[in-house]
């Protein structure tokens, strides 16, 4: 191989996935650090940057209400038609005992399309089950928001029509 040349197979001209990681965080960085962003734009953001760094379909953020029996999604990124949906549309799931909120402590990858074959180590409640169908989730990694051991926040991402490994 001559001096400078690229191994057979790479081209120097497209950027590596650390270089396309770094452009995108700086580019995230510069959207949501300023003083007229609000949390919602912010999020908006969030959702567009980590659609397009793990290249998913989509990307949710569902925050747990007071009572703690419910997860209602304060932002959904439809990547693929580059989209947020309108609040108006979003839905709220409710947390099935404590089975479920214990879950989310760690993060939380499945293949949707065995979701029937889940243990209960991995509890699933039907409400989330209509979801992964209304929604054609095949692979779905949740990684929890927590605080003081509480479980805040879900962030959802989301591969629709294809399986997935996380």
């Amino acid at each position: 191989m001559q001096c400078g040349a690229a191994p057979a197979g790479v081209s120097l001209n497209e950027p590596t996935q650390t270089q396309q990681f770094t452009r995108i965080l700086v580019e995230l960085t510069r959207k949501v650090w300023h003083p007229d962003c609000t949390f919602e734009t912010a999020i908006g953001v969030i959702c567009t940057s980590a659609a397009e760094a793990l290249g998913v379909d989509r990307i949710s953020i569902w925050q747990r209400e007071e009572s703690g029996d419910l997860l209602r999604c304060i932002q959904l990124y439809d990547a693929s038609a580059g989209t947020h949906i309108d609040p108006s549309r979003l839905e709220a799931l409710p947390l099935a005992g404590g089975e479920y909120v214990a879950a989310m402590k760690q993060v939380r990858s499945f293949d949707a399309g065995a979701a029937e074959e889940l243990t209960e180590s991995e509890p699933v409640t039907d409400a989330m089950f209509g979801y992964l169908r209304r929604h054609r989730v095949r692979s779905l990694l949740d990684a929890p928001a927590m605080a003081e051991g509480e479980l805040l926040a879900v962030i959802s991402h989301e591969s629709i029509d294809r399986s997935r490994e996380w």
